[in-house]
C-alpha cells in the first residue's frame, strides 16, 4: 500500500482529498503545514507528497525545498495541489523541486492520474536502479573472491611442484595464503551479517564487560597495524562501564570499524582508540591519519555496498563493514557517527547506553602503541 503525506491547512478539502485516497487504497497521512509535514515525513517517509501552496508558518514551497535538500528525501514524488494558477508560480514550485502542479478546482480522477503516473514513474526509476546495482555488487563480490582464491590457488601449486623451496621462502608463502584466507574470511563474515541484520532478529544480550572487549580487539589489531607499519595507540580508562549487548556482535562492530581504519592508513600513518564515559554512556572513537572521506560519501557511509570510487579500485572490500557496524551499534541501543576531512584522516564514534559500574575496581588508564 502506497503512503500518501497530504499537506492541506483547509480541513474540509483535506478531509476530501483523504477519503479519495483511502477509497483508492492509498494509506495517508495528514499534516496542517510545513512544518508540521517535515516531522511527519522524519517519523515516516511517505511514497508521494501532495502539498498546498499557502499555508502558515511554512509554505509550500519551503516546504519542498526543505525536503529536497535532504538526500533520502529527494526521490519523493512532490505534487502542488493550489489555487494559484499564473505561470511565475509554477515556475517557483518547479524550481523548488516539484514534479507536478494540479491548480485548484480539480477533478478527483485528474489527481488520481498524476499520483499514479508519478508512483509508476518512482517504481520504473527504482526497478531499473536496482537491477543495475545488484549487477555490480554481484561484479563486486565476484572479484572480492577471485582475487585472493587466485592468490591462494596459485601458491599452493608452487608449494606442491617445487619442494626444494627454502624453509623461509615457504614461511612467506604460507603466510600470503593465510593472509588471502582471512579476507575471504571476512567478506563470507560481512555478507552472513547482513544478513542477520537485515533480517530482523534481535540478538540474545548481557551484561559484557567492555573493556575486556576492547582489550581482545586492540591484541588483534595491534598486530595487523605493526605488519603495515602502522602506529597503533589505545587508552582504555579502568573504570569502564558494563554495557548490555552480545560480545561477538561488538566484537565484529569494533573490528570493522578498525579494518577499515587500518586498510585506509598508509605506511607511516597511525590508528589509535579512545574512551570518554558520561553518566549515561560511554563514547569509544577510532581516528586514523588515512585517505578521509569526502561529505557526499559521508552521507551515504552507512549504505551497504557503498564504496567511495577511489577507494574501489584502489583496495578491497565491498563497501559493508561501516553498514554493519551501524546496525550493530543500533542493535545495542547506541549511536555511530562520523567525522573526516578527505586527505586528513577519519573519527568515528560509537556511543552505547551503559549498564552498570566498571566491571574491575582498578582505577587508572591502560595504554597500548
Amino acid at each position: 500500500m502506497n503512503k500518501i503525506l497530504l499537506v492541506e491547512d483547509e480541513p474540509n478539502l483535506a478531509s476530501q482529498i483523504e477519503f479519495c485516497l483511502i477509497q483508492e487504497g492509498f494509506e495517508v497521512t495528514r499534516a496542517g503545514d510545513g512544518v508540521e509535514a517535515l516531522e511527519r515525513i522524519e517519523q515516516s517517509r511517505p511514497d508521494l507528497i501532495l502539498s498546498d501552496v499557502m499555508m502558515p508558518r511554512m509554505d509550500g514551497v519551503s516546504f519542498c525545498e526543505s525536503v529536497r535538500k535532504r538526500q533520502e528525501w529527494r526521490a519523493i514524488p512532490f505534487v502542488f495541489l493550489t489555487a494559484k494558477g499564473q505561470k511565475e508560480d509554477k515556475l517557483q514550485g518547479f524550481d523548488a523541486g516539484a514534479d507536478d502542479y494540479l491548480a485548484k478546482p480539480f477533478e478527483v480522477e485528474e489527481l488520481l492520474l498524476v499520483i499514479r503516473a508519478r508512483l509508476k514513474r518512482v517504481a520504473e526509476i527504482t526497478g531499473e536502479s536496482e537491477r543495475r546495482f545488484s549487477a555490480r555488487v554481484a561484479e563486486s563480490i565476484s572479484h572480492e573472491l577471485r582475487t585472493p582464491l587466485t592468490i591462494i590457488q596459485g601458491l599452493v601449486s608452487i608449494l606442491q611442484s617445487q619442494p626444494e623451496i627454502d624453509v623461509d621462502t615457504q614461511r612467506d608463502l604460507l603466510r600470503t595464503v593465510l593472509d588471502n584466507g582471512s579476507v575471504l574470511n571476512k567478506l563470507v563474515e560481512d555478507l552472513l551479517n547482513l544478513k542477520r541484520t537485515e533480517s530482523g532478529e534481535p540478538l540474545p544480550m548481557w551484561d559484557v564487560d567492555l573493556r575486556d572487549v576492547l582489550l581482545s580487539v586492540c591484541r588483534n589489531w595491534r598486530d595487523a597495524c605493526q605488519r603495515k607499519g602502522v602506529a597503533f595507540g589505545a587508552t582504555l580508562p579502568a573504570n569502564l562501564p558494563t554495557v548490555r549487548g552480545n560480545r561477538g556482535a561488538l566484537l565484529l562492530l569494533f573490528s570493522n570499524l578498525l579494518d577499515n581504519a587500518v586498510k585506509f592508513t598508509s605506511e607511516g600513518g597511525r590508528v589509535e582508540i579512545g574512551v570518554t564515559i558520561q553518566s549515561d554512556s560511554v563514547h569509544i572513537t577510532i581516528r586514523d591519519t588515512g585517505i578521509g572521506l569526502s561529505d557526499a560519501a559521508i552521507r551515504h557511509a552507512f549504505e551497504p555496498f557503498f564504496r567511495e570510487e577511489t577507494a574501489a579500485h584502489e583496495l578491497p572490500g565491498v563497501g559493508l563493514g561501516l553498514s554493519n557496524a551501524h546496525k550493530l551499534a543500533e542493535a545495542h541501543g547506541g549511536t555511530l557517527t562520523i567525522n573526516s576531512k578527505k586527505h586528513q584522516g577519519t573519527s568515528v564514534t560509537v556511543q552505547l547506553p551503559v549498564t552498570g559500574t566498571p566491571a574491575s575496581g582498578v582505577q587508572g588508564n591502560t595504554s597500548a602503541t
